[in-house]
């Protein structure tokens, strides 16, 4: 038979254990009640970017530390996404474009770029800001049909590309540095109006594209990409 005192500390240690899984499931609770509180469109704010003001309305809160952009608000419901390439119709322009992205020198297409198993680069339109992984996607709005360029991009690439570049145009002949304007926690937007030129007349067809990354416009114009991290629209 077991001693009494073994059985009373026995005792004592299970309602211990039974007192921490109930406050273990409290915390849980908690914590995936805050979570839930978190989930849903971030408030509708007016930010000045370039000295113009626009009404932030479509960052969407995901509630685990990723935000999704959601294009359909960003551009006044023109656009919608079809894996990754945006589709447009409105006002009679029907088409669509799509984003490819350069790390270090080296494509990698429209998602990703790994290195080994570790995630670098990513071409995308939710991303979670100071992950370590570089993020960023360039969305076209039409404003009395003519083509504007929205670039977001995340905490991450600010930290790890020291200045970044918009390029543009039907020889790249334009360029800008980004301006980092914070839209979201860790989330930065900037906009340049397209050049018109160098689409055809339903935006069906293009040259050129616009660049944003660590590559200049000489740069671009020379094809002098080795070792250059940018996304482009085209």
């Amino acid at each position: 038979m077991y001693d009494k005192k073994i059985i009373r500390l026995l005792n004592i240690l299970l309602i211990l254990l039974l007192a921490s899984c109930s406050n273990n499931s409290n915390n849980y609770k908690k914590q995936r009640s805050r979570l839930k509180k978190k989930r849903g469109y971030k408030e509708t704010k007016t930010i000045k970017i370039n000295d113009k003001e626009e009404v932030i309305d479509f960052i969407f809160e995901r509630g685990d530390g990723m935000i999704d952009v959601d294009i359909n608000k960003l551009t006044d419901g023109q656009s919608y996404m079809a894996g990754m390439a945006q589709q447009v119709d409105t006002d009679g322009i029907r088409t669509a474009f799509e984003v490819e992205g350069y790390y270090k020198g080296l494509y990698f297409g429209k998602i990703a770029y790994y290195e080994g198993n570790i995630l670098r680069m990513r071409i995308a339109y939710d991303m979670t800001p100071s992950d370590g992984v570089i993020e960023g996607f360039i969305f076209i709005k039409f404003k009395n049909k003519e083509p504007y360029a929205y670039i977001i991009i995340d905490e991450d690439w600010k930290e790890k590309i020291n200045k970044t570049y918009i390029v543009w145009g039907m020889r790249y002949e334009h360029q800008k540095i980004f301006n980092f304007t914070e839209i979201s926690e860790g989330i930065y937007m900037d906009i340049i109006k397209d050049e018109r030129s160098r689409h055809n007349k339903n935006f069906t067809e293009s040259r050129g594209g616009i660049l944003v990354g660590d590559i200049s416009s000489k740069e671009a114009q020379n094809s002098q990409i080795n070792g250059k991290t940018f996304i482009r629209l085209y």
